[in-house]
């Protein structure tokens, strides 16, 4: 860092320092609110009173106007202050980011006016409730009086209309939030005002809205701030994370309860699931020959790619599996793993299943290998043996399996199904058939322990059973515990992954017309993967 680097540094952390507080200071009486200066200025040049010599102006005027002296750092020689970095400026302390140094510049030609701006800036948050019919708080009584609820967003002026509109309305804050009001009977209009002067920040917003609804059965008035959601499934988690009671449906009109999804799993219900589907996993297996579930040492698939690289296998067919059902893995998976065989680069993005006119027998002519760019990450950390490095929990879960790890478990879609309760609002996730990352992966493992552990089994031994136990119910009945499950990744014999790679080596050979132990060969020398129907020199 040069002398003068350093200086420029030094100058911006003081400025950050002394103006840190004052800024939030600001912050917490203005808001946004200082977009609406700019507008009210612009719109009237004499409201200055003198204070300013010039309109305000934007970044844009300064990045447009070459010639026009840029804001020094504590004042202005012309009186013309940017509005819009200002704005980015107390934005960015809100959410304890360094703001860029440009922003400083425009906050610190703002600053010496703030007293006088501020009375603006507060009309703009009074004009919030006023701005539209819709919107007084006089309506918003009237609405609470008659007996119905009342949903509107302030920026917009638009109501929330049950039965005519789409979406689930949530409240965003727990209901011990003092940024709610709760008032014992009817709400004054002072309340009404008091309540929107507490929120003016989020209310000022087109995602959030105000709501509003009278309780007769406890003689208690209810104001929150709301959000609107596409999904139930959306709102329930949103609601969930902040301990709501009920959301709303607004085509319906009409309310639902919010379920608990780290309750349920906790529930005896839930855990006669598992005991269920171990049973039916164990009776299948018994029934149908296969290999241990998740055994790579000492396999076909090990000797064909070399018992030496077992943390290159587990990863590369780990890294492959997320949105894959088994067979699709493994065909994929032996592309990636005859590169890491020869020496070749991972990502080859110029890659075409079918090139030179050969077709392939399993994948589409043309076609890119799928999800590369997304999986890049996990893909180089699996061909170098990095299996701690791979991202996300059922990637390092299944890597781990695959390598002996007792304690391994792999929660995927049908974990996610298994794990709700819609009829009662009970849900994994945002996404349905996506098990989310994080608290849940580990709240779920922590239960899994618990139970294996009474089952005498090991979580990785007790995980396989029981998705072995789901897939075979969802084939048979087409749903689990009342919820449907046809649909991809529901069909196929639940077998080892290894037993599924030799079952595709001994189709393909005979495809090949040629016999096994030659095509294995081939398979060792990294002249074919299991996607395509010829040799490598001539197909990709």
């Amino acid at each position: 860092m040069t002398l003068e680097e350093q200086k420029k540094y030094r100058l911006q952390s003081d400025f950050i320092k002394r103006i840190r507080q004052p800024a939030l200071n600001t912050l917490s009486n203005v808001g946004s609110g200082l977009s609406k200066v700019k507008t009210l200025l612009d719109e009237t040049e004499n409201q200055n009173q003198g204070l300013l010599t010039n309109r305000v102006q934007t970044p844009d005027y300064y990045r447009n106007n070459a010639n026009t002296a840029k804001p020094k750092l504590f004042g202005l020689g012309s009186g013309e202050i940017v509005i819009g970095g200002a704005d980015r400026f107390f934005d960015a302390l809100s959410k304890d980011r360094t703001p860029s140094g440009f922003d400083m510049l425009d906050t610190a030609a703002l600053i010496p006016f703030v007293g006088s701006t501020g009375k603006v800036i507060s009309q703009g948050f009074k004009g919030l409730s006023s701005a539209f019919k819709t919107t007084t708080p006089q309506r918003i009584l009237n609405k609470i009086k008659s007996g119905d609820g009342y949903t509107v967003n302030l920026k917009s002026g638009v109501p929330v209309l049950p039965k005519s509109d789409k979406g689930h309305m949530m409240g965003i804050y727990k209901n011990s939030d003092p940024r709610n009001s709760v008032v014992d009977g009817k709400m004054s209009k002072k309340d009404v005002e008091q309540f929107i002067t507490k929120n003016k920040i989020k209310l000022d917003n087109d995602d959030f809205y105000l709501g509003a609804w009278y309780d007769k059965a406890n003689n208690k008035t209810y104001l929150d701030v709301s959000a609107r959601y596409d999904t139930q499934r959306k709102a329930v988690k949103a609601g969930e994370r902040t301990k709501q009671l009920e959301g709303f449906d607004v085509k319906e009109g009409t309310t639902y309860k919010v379920g608990n999804w780290e309750d349920f799993i906790n529930s005896n219900e839930y855990k006669k699931r598992l005991v269920s589907l171990n049973k039916t996993g164990i009776n299948y297996l018994k029934g149908n020959t296969t290999s241990d579930w998740w055994k790579l040492k000492g396999t076909e698939m090990a000797e064909v790619y070399g018992e030496e690289n077992l943390p290159q296998i587990a990863g590369l067919l780990a890294a492959t599996s997320p949105v894959s059902d088994v067979p699709r893995n493994v065909r994929i998976a032996s592309e990636y793993l005859r590169r890491n065989k020869v020496g070749e680069n991972i990502i080859q993005p110029d890659f075409r299943f079918g090139d030179k006119g050969i077709k392939p027998v399993y994948e589409e002519v043309g076609n890119m290998m799928p999800m590369e760019t997304g999986r890049r990450k996990n893909l180089i950390a699996a061909s170098e043996g990095r299996i701690n490095d791979l991202n996300r929990e059922k990637v390092r879960g299944m890597a781990k399996a695959l390598l002996g790890d007792a304690d391994a478990m792999v929660f995927d879609r049908h974990w996610a199904n298994l794990s709700e309760k819609k009829a009662n609002n009970i849900f994994t996730g945002i996404e349905k058939g996506v098990f989310p990352s994080g608290k849940p992966y580990e709240k779920l493992q922590e239960v899994i322990r618990i139970e294996a552990k009474k089952a005498g089994l090991t979580p990785r031994e007790f995980t396989a059973n029981v998705w072995t136990g789901y897939r075979d119910l969802a084939q048979k009945n087409k749903s689990v515990f009342g919820v449907k499950t046809a649909g991809e990744g529901i069909k196929g014999e639940s077998k080892a992954i290894t037993d599924i790679f030799s079952d595709m080596v001994t189709d393909k050979a005979k495809r090949l017309d040629i016999p096994r132990n030659e095509f294995l060969d081939l398979l060792k020398e990294g002249k074919m993967n299991l996607t395509s129907l010829s040799l490598l020199g001539n197909t990709a």
